[in-house]
Formats: structure tokens, C-alpha cells, sequence
């Protein structure tokens, strides 16, 4: 029986890790992170994301779900191999009662921070129908990456601890405006800096090696953001795909890498395609933007547009996410 259970838990994951990482969930690419709340918390008290700095996993899991508990094990592996690093995760426990969040809780013998959604406002903020989801947060406190957690990998932490470095009081003072344009990701004038840095004949060995490795995390950074636009263009994601080419273009400005940047952006404008899914994306954008969820008249007007908007633009991008808002909506006045 056991085997068989590992087997069906193995199978799962598979295919989980098959389906496209970021077709269900609501995007957060590039905000800052919203804060969360929680109606019990395990193992240390309500946090300040905003404050947290370093690098923070936060991953929503309901433990009664087989294609939650197929990723428990995974989970834990990866707080276990960032043991002594910047790194904080923490666990948001959804559509589940309070006492299975205890059995789990107890049973996964869980040292990390980990609340229980009693009233889904973690959830609402950050939404999906994916469950589990997970979402990385960097040391400035934005959104760097999310989708399912098997699709997370090596990579993308990886960049966010070169981040945190640049966040260091031990940074060498003639080092600070190179480490500064770094985390601000204003990467023309932190390569400028790091080259004046090498060229200076009584630049330090840890200077030069801090400027060293900021161009290596510029030409880094770019690789990995150019392999998130590719798979975000395989899913035909066209709104965020324009949102984040438009990104790089200011990230860039100024590095060897603005040309390669400014070509797909190009690419993206020949697409008509492109330009008329970012505007439908924008429309989207006002509807929940304007609306207050803490007060039911908006949320009710917000649904009615909502509903309007998916009937108008049925089968895109910036339909299937206004129907996931819907859902979010939905539950949300069922709470009102």
C-alpha cells in the first residue's frame, strides 16, 4: 500500500510538472508582494514581508489535496538545501479546517513559518486556481518568480542571493553607487560602475571581484529573463510578455545586451497580436485596480464587469485570468 501510495504521488507530480507552470495563476511578475494574514500561525508569529529582506519562498498548499501532499516532500528539501543562506519560507495552509492544518503541521514536522487561511485572504492575495502555488520573493520585496514549485529551479534563487549581497552594509565604500544601480536593477550604470572599478589600478581585490561578479549577474539575469519571455510566448501570454520586454528595456538601458532586448521588443511589435492582448490586459487591469474588496457594492460591480469583459474577449489570455478574478470575487462576497 505504501508503494503504491508513493507510486500515485510520484505519477501526480509528473504530470503536474508537465502542464504549463503559470496557466493558472493570477500575475504578480514585478509587484511588490502582498502582505499576509493568517488566523494561526505555527512556528513564529504573523510576518512583515516588506521587512523581511534576503529570499523568501512563499508556497500555498492545502494538505488535504493529493496534488498538495505529492509536493510536501519537495517542499522540504528545498528549505533543507538553503539551510544557512538568506532564505525564509514560508507555508500558507488553504481550503482546509483548522485541525487538518495541525495534523499536517504535526505529521510534516515543520520548522518552518506556517499559517493557516482560515479566512482566504492570504489566498486573495495571492490568487489561483493552482493549488499548490508558489511565488519567490527578492530582497527588495517584489515578486520575482511564480508559478508550481516543481517548476522552480536552481536558477532563480540563485539570482535573487546575488541580490542580496548588493543589499550588504559590508559592501567597500567606493563600491556602494556600483551596488546600489545592482539592486535597483538599473544595470547601464552598474556596469558602468563595475568597469570603472576595473580599470582603477588601486581598485581592491574585493572590489574588483564585487564588480566582477555584478557584470556576470547582469549577462545572467538577462539569459534568465529571455527564458521566462520564451515560455511565457509558448503560452501565448502576450500582455505579460510585453509587460516584462518592456521591463528590460529600462533594466537594460545602457549594457551591451540593450540591442539583443530591443529586438525582441520589435519582434513583439510587428505582432498585432501582441498590442491588442496588452490592451485588453490594461482594461483588465482598471477593472481591479478600482475596485475595493473591502466593500461589497465594489465587488458586486466588479463582477458584473468582470463577467462582461469574458463575454466580450472569450478564448484569450485576459479572459481566462479575469474568469480566475471572478472566482477570487465570488468567494470573496460569499465571506461578506
Amino acid at each position: 500500500m505504501l508503494r503504491l501510495r508513493s507510486l500515485c504521488a510520484a505519477l501526480v507530480m509528473g504530470l503536474l510538472v508537465a502542464l504549463p507552470a503559470a496557466a493558472d495563476i493570477v500575475d504578480r511578475l514585478d509587484q511588490k508582494a502582498p502582505e499576509v494574514a493568517c488566523t494561526k500561525w505555527w512556528n513564529g508569529k504573523s510576518p512583515k514581508i516588506a521587512k523581511l529582506g534576503g529570499v523568501v519562498l512563499l508556497h500555498v498548499h492545502n494538505p488535504t489535496k493529493i496534488t498538495s501532499k505529492a509536493f510536501e516532500g519537495k517542499l522540504k528539501e528545498w528549505h533543507g538545501e538553503q539551510a544557512g543562506k538568506s532564505f525564509q519560507m514560508i507555508e500558507i495552509l488553504v481550503d482546509c479546517t483548522e485541525a487538518d492544518a495541525q495534523d499536517y503541521v504535526d505529521r510534516s514536522r515543520a520548522t518552518w513559518l506556517v499559517g493557516y487561511d482560515g479566512k482566504g485572504s492570504s489566498a486573495f492575495a495571492y490568487p489561483g486556481n493552482s493549488v499548490p502555488r508558489t511565488y519567490l520573493i527578492g530582497p527588495d520585496g517584489v515578486v520575482v518568480w511564480h508559478a508550481h514549485i516543481g517548476a522552480l529551479k536552481d536558477e532563480f534563487l540563485d539570482a535573487q542571493y546575488a541580490r542580496v549581497g548588493y543589499y550588504s552594509k559590508d559592501v567597500p565604500r567606493k563600491c556602494k553607487a556600483l551596488a546600489k544601480a545592482a539592486r535597483e536593477l538599473r544595470f547601464g550604470a552598474a556596469v558602468k560602475e563595475a568597469d570603472k572599478l576595473l580599470a582603477n589600478a588601486r581598485a581592491t581585490d574585493e572590489e574588483k571581484a564585487l564588480a566582477e561578479s555584478v557584470k556576470a549577474e547582469v549577462a545572467r539575469y538577462h539569459a534568465l529573463q529571455m527564458k521566462v519571455v520564451r515560455s511565457l510566448e509558448k503560452e501565448l501570454d502576450w500582455g505579460i510578455v510585453s509587460r516584462r520586454v518592456e521591463r528590460m528595456r529600462t533594466i537594460y538601458k545602457g549594457t551591451d545586451l540593450a540591442d539583443d532586448v530591443e529586438k525582441k521588443w520589435e519582434q513583439l511589435e510587428a505582432n498585432p497580436r501582441v498590442a491588442y492582448v496588452a490592451e485588453k490586459e490594461r482594461l483588465l487591469d482598471l477593472i481591479i485596480d478600482k475596485t475595493n474588496t473591502a466593500k461589497k457594492g465594489d465587488v458586486e460591480s466588479a463582477l458584473r464587469e468582470l463577467k462582461s469583459f469574458v463575454a466580450s474577449y472569450q478564448n484569450m489570455k485576459p479572459a481566462e485570468k479575469a474568469r480566475r478574478w471572478i472566482t477570487e470575487y465570488e468567494r470573496l462576497l460569499g465571506e461578506m
